[in-house]
């Protein structure tokens, strides 16, 4: 058993002591037998792991308290509600079930998030979990779906436009006969969505009782998303695939709305323009999808055409000089409740900008491995760049043949290793490239795309590192119909553009 389990198992039994005691001083007239009943009871409960795990998911649904919360998109509402409104939201779950792991897990003090002004007006939510099956019989079979209803009782602020009877109405309306499953191996992200949505109720009732937020605006949590828009004007759209891309400075990652967000890229040509697809996500009610704008970070405004989608707009953005990266933002902006302008930022993406390029390819099949015709694969790479004013002119070379024991050094299993540090390659691609040098000449100015006959680790069938000169794929996982769309992209990793 692992020593952490061994410990958790330890302290639970001494829980499970430290409760029988304390019931046994409360019952002191209670004969030996029935304290060896509880102790019994209670060593069953303890071993009952699957009611361990609803009552760990449910504990896990409030657990706002804590910054790294598995429901992060309701505690960064409750602290942006706060923030707006002055009133804190505090949470507290309890499990209708008495049972060892309930009481071990549920029905603690109120969770919410740090940060609350001192003598902040507060509204306090009492979330119940009714189990839906029969409490008195043994742990239902495995498999078999613990089914829970759900119930929330509120306490309002201080206010006489708030009704604590519609204001219980109104937060349990979303969850009217739900039925909440926590059964073995389920996501519980249904279940964050179901009780996330009282909650956000909750605050839109505030939000349209109280006066105090007469002077601020609820704003709301959102994301909002970067795709490619018309696929004849877009030139290149990628986000972060290989680790040995990470530490380049290409991918940022960011945090926006509590969680990590990957800057998706596009390219344009000098002159021209690409179209971006914006995809608004709101996280809550209160995040209302044309309060969205767009800018670069320079400031300048960012036109957006609507489409048939609400939640879908179309940005046109222009290209600039040679290699010139811009950023756009998707942003709101609101009035917090002290007359404050502010912004939050939902998402970004960055454009780059190329000249003309002319590419010299070599492909140099290994051993077995079997080429495309030139003139095919160097007339697919140019309708593929075709917008990018980028060509490929392609020479088809002669096998290079290579013994395994060249090349794979490493593990010695036959695969091609790709894990590398930085920008470089792996030792066995190394190898392969060091032997081709051996045998025939490499020119600076020339891309080479190595076509192996044998796999490449792991789920990847291609590789080539940012700002590489040599490329592999392998023709045991990748068809010779799929071959071109896959050089395609591994080449666009040549210059920062991506396809």
């Amino acid at each position: 058993m692992h020593i952490k389990n061994f410990t958790l198992l330890v302290l639970c039994i001494l829980l499970a002591t430290a409760s029988l005691h304390a019931q046994d001083d409360n019952n002191s007239g209670d004969g030996g037998e029935n304290k060896e009943e509880r102790a019994s009871g209670m060593l069953k409960e303890l071993f009952e792991f699957r009611i361990a795990k609803d009552a760990l998911r449910i504990y896990n649904l409030t657990n706002v308290d804590k910054s790294w919360t598995p429901n992060g998109e309701l505690r960064d509402s409750i602290i942006g509600f706060r923030e707006l409104a002055g009133i804190n939201f505090m949470l507290r779950d309890t499990m209708a079930y008495d049972h060892f792991w309930s009481f071990l897990c549920n029905g603690g003090g109120y969770k919410t998030p740090d940060g609350a002004s001192e003598g902040s007006a507060e509204a306090r939510f009492k979330i119940q979990f009714n189990p839906d099956w029969n409490k008195t019989q043994e742990d239902p079979p495995e498999g078999t779906e613990r089914k829970y209803s759900v119930e929330i009782h509120p306490s309002v602020p201080d206010n006489d436009d708030i009704n604590e009877t519609d204001f219980k109405k109104a937060t349990n309306k979303p969850i009217t006969d739900t039925k909440l499953s926590f059964a073995d191996n389920q996501n519980n992200e249904n279940n964050r969505e179901a009780v996330n949505s009282g909650i956000y109720e909750a605050m839109n009732f505030i939000a349209g009782k109280i006066d105090s937020l007469g002077t601020g605006e609820a704003i709301g949590e959102g994301i909002v998303k970067f795709s490619e828009g018309k696929k004849e004007t877009t030139y290149g759209f990628d986000s972060l695939r290989y680790d040995a891309h990470k530490g380049t400075g290409l991918y940022e990652r960011v945090t926006i709305a509590g969680k990590s967000y990957m800057t998706p890229w596009f390219s344009v040509k000098t002159g021209g323009s690409v179209t971006i697809k914006a995809s608004i996500q709101p996280l809550d009610t209160l995040l209302h999808a044309d309060s969205v704008e767009f800018r670069s970070t320079t400031g300048i405004p960012v036109t957006s055409q609507s489409t048939e989608s609400d939640s879908t707009r179309m940005l046109t953005i222009q290209g600039q000089a040679n290699e010139q990266v811009q950023t756009v933002e998707a942003y709101v902006s609101y009035t917090d409740s002290s007359g404050k302008k502010q912004e939050k930022i939902l998402g970004q993406c960055k454009v780059i900008t190329y000249d003309n390029t002319a590419n010299e390819l070599v492909v140099v099949p290994l051993n077995q491995a079997t080429a495309p015709g030139a003139s095919s694969l160097e007339q697919k790479l140019n309708e593929v760049y075709k917008v990018s004013l980028a060509s490929w002119n392609v020479t088809i070379e002669e096998a290079l043949e290579i013994d395994q024991d060249q090349w794979d050094v490493k593990e010695e299993d036959g695969e091609l290793g790709y894990e590398a540090a930085g920008r470089k390659y792996s030792k066995e691609m190394w190898k392969i490239y060091k032997h081709y040098k051996s045998e025939r000449e490499v020119e600076d100015n020339k891309y080479y795309l190595f076509l192996t006959d044998f796999p490449v680790k792991n789920t990847l069938n291609s590789y080539m590192p940012f700002k590489g000169q040599f490329a592999f794929i392998s023709t045991e996982e990748v068809s010779s119909s799929q071959l071109p769309r896959v050089a395609a992209h591994e080449l666009g990793t040549f210059n920062e553009a991506w396809i």
